[in-house]
C-alpha cells in the first residue's frame, strides 16, 4: 500500500528523492547515448549504405535537366535562325539552375564528410566500448549540472565528458574520471523540511516525465528508426535498388540529349 504524504517519515521522502533523481541522471546518459553516439553513427551508416545512391541519384538528375534544357535553348536559337551561343547557354543554365546546384553540392559535400569521418574514425573492441559506455553513466553521474547547480567546476568537466564520449575517446574519459573523482554529487546535507522534500521530488519526477517523453520522441525519429533496419541487408536493398534504376534512367536520358545536341553542333558547324 502507498504511503500517503503525512505518513512518509523524512527519511523514506530522502529516499524517494534520491531514486529519482537517479533515475533522471540514468535518463540523462540514455539521452546523451542516442544524441552523441547512436545518431552520429546511424547517420553515417545511412549515408554510406544508402545516402550514396541519393547522393547518385540527385547528380544524374541535375546532369538530366542540364542537358533537356541545353538542348531546348539551343534548339529555340535555331528554329529563330541564330547562331548558338554555348558559352551563354552554360552561363544562363548556371544561374536558371543555381538552387538544384546548390543542392546537389550540398549532397556531395554531405557524403563526403561522413566518408572522412568514417575514414578517420578508431573502432573501439567489444570490451572498450563497454567501459566507454559505463564510465560515461558513472561521470553523468557525478558531474551533471542537474546534480551541481552551483559548481561551475563540475559543469566544465562535464562538457569535457560529452566531447570525449562523442568522440569515442575512452583514454581521455579514464583521465577524466581520475581528475574529477572527488566532485561525486552528494544530496543535501542536515535535516530537510519535509515540504520541501516534497516539492523536490515533484520536480524531480516532472524532469523524468520530460526526459521519458525526450527519449521516446528521439526513439520514433530519423535517424534512430533506421537502428534495426540498417543491419538488414534485404531492407537495405529494398531501398537501393530503386535508387540504382533510377540513376541509370537519368544517365540514359541525359546521353539521349547529349546527342542530340552533339547532332545540333554538327549542324551548325555544316553549315
Amino acid at each position: 500500500m502507498t504511503l500517503t504524504r503525512e505518513q512518509k517519515s523524512i527519511e523514506e521522502l530522502k529516499q524517494e528523492l534520491q531514486q529519482a533523481r537517479s533515475y533522471l541522471v540514468e535518463l540523462h546518459a540514455q539521452l546523451d547515448d542516442i544524441n552523441l553516439r547512436w545518431k552520429p553513427a546511424l547517420e553515417m551508416e545511412y549515408a554510406l549504405k544508402i545516402g550514396v545512391w541519393e547522393t547518385e541519384c540527385a547528380k544524374a538528375d541535375l546532369c538530366a535537366r542540364r542537358m533537356k534544357r541545353m538542348c531546348e535553348l539551343a534548339q529555340a536559337r535555331v528554329n529563330r535562325g541564330q547562331a548558338i551561343d554555348w558559352d551563354a547557354i552554360d552561363l544562363h543554365l548556371d544561374a536558371e539552375l543555381e538552387e538544384w546546384i546548390a543542392g546537389v553540392n550540398a549532397c556531395v559535400a554531405s557524403l563526403q564528410e561522413h566518408m572522412d569521418q568514417r575514414a578517420a574514425m578508431g573502432f573501439l573492441s567489444a570490451a572498450d566500448a563497454h567501459e566507454l559506455k559505463m564510465l560515461h553513466r558513472k561521470l553523468v553521474k557525478r558531474l551533471h549540472p542537474d546534480l551541481n547547480p552551483e559548481n561551475p567546476e563540475a559543469h566544465r568537466y562535464f562538457a569535457l565528458v560529452q566531447a570525449a564520449y562523442e568522440n569515442g575517446d575512452l583514454a581521455f574519459l579514464r583521465s577524466l574520471d581520475v581528475a574529477t573523482a572527488g566532485l561525486d554529487a552528494r544530496g543535501s546535507e542536515g535535516e530537510e523540511d519535509e515540504d520541501a522534500l516534497h516539492i523536490d521530488i515533484e520536480l524531480a519526477l516532472a524532469q523524468v516525465a520530460f526526459m521519458e517523453e525526450r527519449i521516446e520522441r528521439e526513439k520514433s525519429a530519423k535517424p534512430y528508426v533506421y537502428k534495426d533496419l540498417l543491419k538488414d541487408p534485404v531492407w537495405v536493398e529494398s531501398k537501393v535498388a530503386p535508387l540504382r534504376a533510377r540513376v541509370e534512367e537519368l544517365r540514359g536520358i541525359e546521353q539521349a540529349y547529349r546527342q542530340r545536341i552533339e547532332v545540333l553542333k554538327g549542324a551548325e558547324n555544316g553549315r
